[in-house]
């Protein structure tokens, strides 16, 4: 890697001596080490901050002497200092004057040169504004492109070049490096990094440091302190607002806003961090947000590091965020028409369903770049070469599956859908014809006596047929990219059908909740398994029903069976009744199975007026106090709510713990 971008760069300023060269990169990418090797000189003191542990994680104890922060062995990504601070070029990496071996002043630019000047650490727009103007020769580094800021866009001398990913074998390595080999540990870091160095390091601290490498969440804790004090260069993010990103996934403005509350000033977007804007606008200033269909977004490895450290940390809170978001979202679907946003919303449905089988298939966390295109006829060599990977790896029979791969092919070859890395190299591969008259015969082998049945189930008999999806194994998180491929245009055609004899896919679909429809009279494979053939309705009638059932799936019992636990929240639930807001933050909201805030309000409300109908005296007198104290529209305070029941004090306290006790038993045996 250090060797291509140090190559780049030279080709830069062999083509034009006076350029100035944008390294960019992301946060923890080890852009000051390839600073340090094209300046040609070592760091002087001041350069680089220290190798400590970030403030306010003491579990990781002090690095040893010389370990690199990141960015391959002896260097970091230290985010020198904060250029803000006296000037753009502070504590930056800045090469000036002649040195040995090196052309002066006087020397014509660019001859003979090795080492340019140059400046690290410009993370904002306000630090590259310093720069604007400046003359080339001048290496700039930092984490955002300079030409998505002011005053650069129209610079013909500015020349980008990307700091890429490590790969995993270069993290594997690193690893190794910094004393983790275990085969868990080193998946965990691998995992974990996403191709970010400084990550990798933090994480093999944190496993030096006890954390358990079968626990992700308690991993990446130890590497969050370090990603946040790097990020504090660039402003201070509201505490805990980026752990709720990350958990919902997207997020706009006004379900930010929702789950962090209001501002220190008491708005919405008064005076978050400082004073410049909203939350919203305050997030999407940092250099890890990205901008999406439905909001802003953590990008990833970020993302997922957050997410694991706060589901482990706070796994109520975690579900609570989910739950919230999940209503959000399910309030969007029904007041959107437009297909794009409606097919987005309805991925964050499933993400937000926290299901670890959807989040495996679907979202499985960092990996490289890729292309989702439509195939054409020169990509039928790839495509046969793939379907031969598919064949061997599932034990289908080569001819059978020849034959259907030849009837697909002749049918509808516009109907195949190609995964490509960005060289280029085809690693996945779909078919994901319309359902029409004339495709319907090639769908046939593998849908057998549920062909007439799935297709007059269709809406207007239109609908997406998927009957193959397969991705290198190596790389899930372009396997999830190419089925996210195929869901998003079955939505938007109303309607889709699958047929796949491989138990991952039949997990998937029954996880999200597909119709079943059968399995296939005979093994049209011969691999020892017949198809299962699945459909689901997408259009506006139907859609409402499959998102609440999706909202009921998950992680069951968030809150745990501690019934004091249960308690308060039924508690905090019924004082908030009349607050749909403060009901979209309670974790009852996914434990009773609820889709929206008043789902969970007439739940309560008919357990309260259940229970003051028990047989049981004493059971019944408690259900008429939680009535008196919260039901009523006229509910009032305690004292009151016990002279009107004719109850002592204390007795009205017995029977309204009692009332509490009782749900809160109930929902000990609930389930999604």
């Amino acid at each position: 890697m250090a060797v291509a971008v140090s190559r780049a760069v030279q080709e830069a300023f062999a083509a034009d001596p006076t350029a100035v060269v944008n390294l960019v990169g992301p946060l923890g990418a080890g852009k000051s080490t390839l600073l340090a090797g094209l300046t040609a000189r070592a760091a002087q003191p001041g350069d680089q901050r220290p190798a400590e542990p970030p403030r306010g994680d003491p579990r990781c104890g002090a690095p040893e002497s010389g370990a690199p922060e990141s960015g391959g062995p002896g260097s970091s990504d230290p985010g020198s200092s904060d250029p803000r601070s006296g000037g753009a070029e502070s504590g930056g990496l800045e090469a000036t004057g002649p040195r040995s071996g090196h052309p002066g002043p006087d020397d014509p630019p660019g001859q003979g040169r090795t080492s340019w000047p140059a400046v690290d650490g410009i993370d904002s727009a306000g630090a590259a504004a310093a720069l604007v103007g400046r003359p080339g020769p001048l290496i700039v580094a930092g984490r955002l492109p300079l030409r998505s800021l002011p005053g650069w866009s129209d610079r013909p001398d500015l020349v980008t070049i990307e700091v890429p990913a490590w790969t995993d074998d270069a993290i594997d390595r690193l690893a190794a490096e910094h004393g983790v080999t275990g085969g868990p540990g080193r998946a965990a870091v691998r995992r974990l990094a996403g191709g970010v160095p400084l990550i990798a390091v933090w994480s093999c601290r944190a496993l030096h440091a006890g954390a358990p490498a079968e626990v992700p969440g308690a991993v990446a804790a130890g590497a969050v302190p370090a990603i946040l004090d790097r990020l504090a260069t660039e402003g201070a993010a509201p505490a805990g607002a980026l752990d709720l990103l990350a958990a919902v996934g997207e997020a706009d403005a006004d379900l930010l806003d929702q789950l962090a509350g209001p501002s220190p000033g008491g708005g919405r977007s008064e005076t978050w961090a400082d004073g410049t804007g909203g939350l919203f606008d305050v997030l999407d200033r940092l250099s890890p947000i990205r901008r999406t269909d439905l909001g802003l977004a953590v990008a990833e490895p970020y993302r997922t590091l957050l997410d694991e450290a706060f589901r482990w940390r706070e796994p109520v809170a975690h579900r609570a965020a989910l739950t919230r978001a999940a209503a959000h979202v399910r309030r969007l679907v029904g007041d959107t028409a437009e297909p794009r946003r409606r097919g987005s919303l309805i991925f964050q449905a499933c993400f937000l369903t926290g299901d670890a089988a959807i989040r495996d298939a679907l979202f499985p966390g960092p990996g490289p770049a890729a292309v989702i295109r439509p195939a054409v006829a020169a990509d039928f060599d790839d495509i046969d070469r793939l379907v031969h990977q598919w064949t061997v790896r599932g034990s289908l029979n080569p001819r059978a599956t020849g034959r259907i791969l030849d009837g697909w092919l002749r049918s509808t070859p516009e109907g195949f859908l190609m995964a490509c890395l960005p060289d280029g190299r085809a690693v996945g591969v779909a078919n994901v014809p319309p359902v029409t008259d004339v495709s319907i015969a090639s769908m046939e082998p593998v849908l057998q006596q549920h062909t007439e049945d799935v297709t007059d189930s269709l809406p207007g008999r239109r609908g997406l047929f998927v009957g193959l999806a397969f991705c290198d194994d190596r790389q899930p998180a372009i396997h999830a990219l190419l089925l996210r491929a195929i869901l998003r245009p079955a939505i938007q055609h109303g309607a889709v059908v699958v047929s796949t004899m491989w138990p991952e896919y039949q997990q998937l679909v029954r996880r999200l909740g597909f119709s079943y429809r059968g399995a296939t009279a005979t093994d049209v494979y011969r691999c020892g398994r017949p198809c299962e053939v699945y459909t689901q309705d997408f259009t506006p009638g139907y859609l409402a029903g499959w998102l609440d059932d999706l909202a009921r799936r998950g992680v069951p019992n968030p809150v745990g069976h501690d019934v004091a636990r249960l308690r308060r929240h039924v508690r905090a639930a019924l004082e908030s009744l009349r607050d749909p807001l403060a009901l979209a933050g309670n974790p009852l909201l996914a434990l009773t199975g609820s889709a929206t805030p008043e789902a969970l309000r007439d739940w309560l409300s008919d357990a309260v007026v259940g229970l003051s109908a028990a047989d049981d005296r004493l059971d019944a007198e408690a259900g008429r106090t939680l009535q008196e104290c919260y039901l009523h529209p006229g509910a009032v305070p305690h004292d009151r709510a016990a002279a009107r029941l004719h109850h002592s004090r204390a007795t009205h306290f017995r029977r309204l713990d009692r009332g509490l006790t009782i749900l809160a038993a109930r929902l000990m045996h609930a389930r999604p």
